[in-house]
């Protein structure tokens, strides 16, 4: 009996002495870290429009070319006069929508060219723990594309509103019930150094900001 009883008080005593390292755990992530999956490569990126409607005579950009600010990518011939596709910045085609012989106008982008050169991580921040986030923090970065590497960036910009602001999609309800759910604001995070991984847009990441 004796014995029983001593393995029982062996037994509790490992039980919580699990229980506190768990909390420990936790408490520690919790004081040191902020941490979050849902983040992804990200890149400055801008649409390309002709500048007037017409008929594409002549295109050659192509997805995933290297392109230069200015630089000609095509040709519209609006009958009188002949114009202007050139590219708005420097960076890489990421998308191209443009055939030679197609009817184009104004308001139709025929390709996105994104700053490729400069990615940076794009991460929601749960709005209860924004208050522990200031610029210039230091960031471990993971890439579901590059298991067991880690990269190492700063926190460069916390945004100024949350996510579901820019939403097509209102939250509110009409008939009177509302559903409390906690928002997510947008960080910005820029990696220290020029890796030399062939990232791609949209990648997606897991990040742990040192907040101490």
């Amino acid at each position: 009996m004796k014995l029983d009883k001593k393995k029982m008080i062996a037994a509790f005593l490992i039980i919580m002495l699990g229980a506190a390292g768990i909390y420990g755990f936790f408490w520690y992530k919790s004081a040191y870290f902020v941490s979050t999956i849902d983040a992804r490569l990200d890149a400055d990126m801008v649409n390309v429009y002709p500048v007037q409607s017409g008929r594409l005579v002549d295109w050659s950009g192509y997805e995933g070319q290297s392109v230069e600010q200015y630089e000609k990518l095509g040709t519209v011939d609006a009958g009188p006069t002949v114009s202007s596709i050139n590219s708005p910045i420097s960076g890489k085609l990421i998308q191209v929508n443009a055939k030679e012989g197609q009817a184009v106008s104004l308001s139709q982008a025929v390709a996105i060219v994104a700053d490729a050169d400069n990615m940076y991580v794009s991460a929601n921040i749960e709005e209860t723990e924004i208050k522990k986030l200031a610029e210039g923090q230091g960031v471990e970065i993971r890439l579901d594309a590059f298991p067991g590497k880690v990269y190492f960036g700063r926190v460069t910009h916390i945004g100024e509103a949350a996510v579901s602001v820019f939403s097509v999609i209102s939250g509110s309800s009409s008939n009177g019930n509302y559903t409390k759910i906690t928002q997510l604001i947008p960080v910005k995070i820029d990696f220290i150094e020029n890796y030399k991984d062939k990232f791609k847009l949209g990648m997606n990441a897991e990040i742990k900001i040192h907040i101490k």
